[in-house]
């Protein structure tokens, strides 16, 4: 059994991570070994990011979504600035997983991985089905 939280952190932060590897290399000209330390990983990571050899389960769908573009280009311009710590940036991060999920684009994954839920299944997306706010119960606070 793998629960929601699991699964973004296996494909929804993966492609965040992609989308920023992208916007500090192709947009703002760093070098793969610079967007690696702002980033916090490899450089191997970033090029991998780069060529849509990792993070591209969900990048595809979530890179359509101008809320999570913008989420993840303030994310870019908060590293490049380097004045933001992590606590922003996690915010920034759980913000984006938070709208990808209550969305709806991770249930094909959660009931891939968790056969027996079903299609009436709401762990992403109940609070705002019954006329809560965006925010999943348990995340980060935002």
């Amino acid at each position: 059994m793998f629960v929601p939280c699991e699964l973004a952190v296996k494909s929804i932060l993966p492609a965040f991570r992609a989308l920023v590897a992208e916007k500090l290399v192709g947009v703002y000209g760093l070098k793969q070994g610079e967007a690696a330390r702002l980033l916090g990983i490899t450089q191997s990571a970033v090029s991998r990011y780069v060529k849509n050899e990792r993070g591209s389960v969900l990048k595809s769908k979530i890179s359509r979504l101008e809320e999570v573009n913008t989420l993840m280009e303030e994310v870019a311009e908060k590293l490049i600035d380097g004045k933001t710590d992590l606590h922003e940036i996690s915010r920034l991060f759980c913000r984006g997983c938070q709208r990808v999920r209550t969305m709806g684009l991770l249930c094909e994954n959660c009931k891939r991985f968790n056969p027996q839920l079903d299609e009436n299944c709401d762990l992403c997306t109940w609070h705002k089905t019954r006329g809560g706010s965006e925010t999943v119960e348990g995340c980060f606070p935002l």
